[in-house]
């Protein structure tokens, strides 16, 4: 039995002459209820015109044909304003945008046209330092890559300044610092200025492991130029006076000596220097002799500071042979009586100054045996002042000590 391809509706079958019966249920009746539950499903489908939000709700097509031309025409407008094309959009499509350089919001990659503007602008600012984003700065940027100072090396044409201005109680300029940032030294001005040049001091300061200011190591004052070590000022090769390049000196157990490197080295500044010789210059052959005492035997005066040779002769009747000759320093000023050896340039030779008991300072010079006949000697000792010498003898062992032929030998070198 034949049917429509769509809602499979029965056709009369015209095969042949058994097939052409019509039969009213089959064809008319089965085939409108097909019809109708078709159109219900699609009134369903497509739904209710009246709830159309179109002007036009008399027919589905001219709904549609509505909302087909209303948008047809708001993409004319589309197309007008932003053009699809490559490099098509315009400042007229963009339009005026107003950037804030002063902007609180928060640096970031996303944003707005307009916030993309202010924070470019407000870096503006931070990079130029100026008020406003296109304030000319002070320097611009070839300016400063052509004035700045390159920390491998170079010149340095202008002033360079850090913390400018004086301070009465310093003001350091330049720190000097430790790997742990702590303060080594400093260098500054301090003392205000008051006219005529006083004031502005140049100074280096100094600090220990802690950084902790310890005191003032040199300053150098701007009116007269005068530097100010607090410390030992060591001048290494020398230092220069006007020019003219200064002996070197130096102290040596309280003498003032000069460098004459050469000329026989170090001397003593204003005094002649001596060495042991032959050479007479004090003779004393008086026999001197001492029972349980000190007697003064010599006094010396030498002419200059080294070596002198001192030569005798000495006997001993039951000594124990602990004493003997020794010398004694004293003094350059030869009224002083010292209170404990009461000796000075105004005690005549041949004096006993006492018992050893209450003597000391002294350095011995030759020891004789006990019981000795007159034995020659001969000691050589170091000055290192003209202060005076003075040459005992001691004995404190109850027999005699005798000294003869004393004499004080040594040339002068210059």
């Amino acid at each position: 039995m034949p049917t429509t391809p769509n809602l499979n509706l029965v056709k009369s079958d015209r095969t042949t002459t058994a097939t052409t019966n019509f039969n009213v249920k089959t064809y008319l009746d089965d085939n409108w209820d097909k019809v109708d539950v078709f159109a219900q499903e699609k009134d369903t489908e497509i739904g209710t015109l009246t709830n159309l939000t179109t002007t036009d709700k008399s027919s589905l097509v001219g709904a549609v044909n509505e909302v087909r031309t209303t948008a047809n025409a708001a993409q004319t407008k589309a197309d007008a304003a932003l053009p699809n094309s490559a490099n098509s959009v315009t400042d007229s499509n963009i339009g005026n945008r107003t950037a804030d350089p002063n902007t609180a919001n928060t640096y970031g990659l996303t944003g707005t046209i307009t916030q993309m503007f202010s924070w470019i602008l407000k870096y503006f600012k931070a990079i130029t330092g100026k008020a406003n984003p296109f304030d000319t700065p002070t320097k611009n940027l070839e300016q400063l890559n052509n004035e700045k100072f390159d920390k491998t090396g170079g010149a340095l044409t202008g002033i360079a300044q850090t913390n400018i201005g004086t301070n009465p109680s310093g003001a350091a300029h330049h720190i000097f610092a430790a790997t742990n940032g702590s303060k080594r030294f400093a260098t500054g001005l301090t003392a205000s200025e008051t006219g005529a040049n006083t004031g502005s001091d140049f100074v280096i300061w100094r600090y220990d492991d802690y950084g902790n200011f310890i005191d003032e190591g040199m300053r150098i004052g701007r009116a007269d130029g005068r530097a100010t070590i607090p410390g030992d000022f060591n001048a290494g090769k020398g230092y220069l006076w006007n020019g003219v390049l200064m002996a070197r000196t130096r102290v040596n157990n309280g003498v003032m000596e000069y460098d004459t490197t050469g000329l026989g080295g170090w001397r003593p500044v204003g005094m002649l220097r001596i060495g042991a010789s032959n050479t007479v210059q004090d003779d004393l052959p008086t026999t001197r002799s001492v029972v349980n005492g000190v007697m003064l035997v010599a006094k010396i005066l030498p002419k200059g500071i080294g070596d002198l040779l001192i030569t005798g002769e000495m006997a001993t009747t039951s000594v124990i042979a602990t004493r003997g000759l020794a010398i004694v320093r004293r003094s350059t000023e030869f009224v002083y009586n010292p209170p404990d050896n009461n000796v000075d340039w105004r005690t005549p030779i041949g004096t006993n100054l006492g018992f050893v008991s209450n003597f000391s300072g002294w350095i011995t010079v030759n020891t004789p045996l006990e019981n000795q006949a007159f034995t020659a000697f001969s000691e050589t000792i170091h000055t290192h002042t003209n202060a005076p010498l003075y040459l005992i003898l001691l004995n404190d062992s109850g027999g005699t000590i005798q000294i003869r032929n004393l004499q004080i030998k040594y040339d002068i070198i210059g």
